[in-house]
């Protein structure tokens, strides 16, 4: 834990640091150095933090390092002084390429623009959602490819960080760190494995709920989504997908699609499917949305008259009292 507050710490001052070096001695070099510095005390922090929670007991997880939450709060720290000093570099990397890299140049605070991308981990059945929004948010963005390399590191975590990692935060590295993920996910059969083994794997339901209905739904829908993004012939699959997903479904789901399809001799398409299921989580939402408010009223009835109830006890075994009480009963 001490060795995780003194990496917390230095991470913390980087920015002071380099201000402290004055103006004069500000250059692109030496900032380039500092991120790289800032960029290897965090993967250590990050290292550890990991070897801490996987060998921590039930006591020790009542640690203020874990109550307080002491790792989101580096990371918050260790984003933010990260982003002062792309800042800095973006300073550098716009100067007219007339005027020498190295010379000390005023430091400018400019804010980079929040871009929120879902983090990709290293799952393939993340990666061409996460692919297509970063090209578009960021790689054809008007942005430096200083900026690029810190967006693409930040919104990496787990296997996909650890695969460049090893690559410094510099400008020129950003198509280097690009390439390496695009060489390890961007595999048509292993992606289309990964969107098959979804499918599969989705639970089946035990009893008639929207939210498990939804996942069913939502599940089937994105893997087929993006296997026709993969350019996989889904459309043909319609009977072998339809049989799937509905021996999935909970037994009165299943009853009301056969209810639905009736004498029809033909197969049914997936289109059709989708159909039912979303007026099938409408209603069950209807119905779920109509219980809820029953059951809390009933028991608001209930509570007050057994209050009464307590309170009007009898406190002797006078007649006129117990018949007193028998009333206040009778009423509530």
């Amino acid at each position: 834990m001490e060795k995780q507050a003194r990496l917390s710490g230095q991470i913390s001052r980087t920015h002071d640091n380099i201000k402290k070096l004055g103006q004069a001695n500000i250059t692109q070099g030496v900032l380039e150095a500092r991120l790289q510095a800032l960029e290897e005390k965090w993967r250590q922090f990050q290292n550890d933090h990991d070897k801490i929670e996987n060998g921590a007991s039930s006591d020790d997880m009542k640690m203020r390092y874990f109550t307080e939450d002491f790792f989101s709060t580096t990371e918050e720290i260790y984003l933010t002084q990260k982003g002062k000093l792309l800042d800095y570099l973006r300073v550098f990397v716009d100067r007219p390429p007339e005027v020498a890299r190295d010379d000390p140049i005023p430091i400018v605070r400019q804010s980079l623009p929040k871009i929120n991308i879902p983090k990709f981990s290293g799952d393939f059945t993340e990666w061409l959602n996460f692919r297509d929004l970063f090209k578009s948010m960021v790689i054809d963005a008007p942005l430096s490819p200083i900026e690029r390399m810190h967006y693409l590191k930040t919104n990496l975590t787990k296997e996909a960080s650890s695969l460049i990692a090893s690559v410094p935060s510099l400008a020129d590295n950003f198509e280097v760190a690009w390439q390496l993920l695009s060489s390890r996910y961007d595999k048509t059969r292993l992606l289309t494995n990964a969107q098959i083994a979804s499918l599969f794997s989705l639970p089946a339901m035990t009893s008639e709920s929207s939210s498990d209905l939804k996942v069913l739904y939502n599940g089937t829908s994105n893997a087929l989504g993006a296997l026709r993004a993969l350019g996989r012939p889904v459309d043909n699959c319609d009977d072998f997908i339809v049989y799937m997903t509905v021996q999935k479904l909970d037994k009165q789901s299943r009853r009301e699609w056969e209810a639905s399809v009736g004498a029809k001799k033909e197969p049914s398409t997936f289109k059709e499917l989708q159909s039912f299921l979303e007026n099938r989580i409408c209603s069950i939402e209807a119905l779920e949305g109509a219980t809820k408010p029953r059951e809390s009223s009933a028991s608001t009835k209930t509570a007050p008259s057994s209050a009464v109830r307590n309170s009007k006890k009898p406190s002797s075994s006078s007649p006129h009292q117990g018949v007193k009480s028998h009333v206040s009963n009778t009423l509530s």
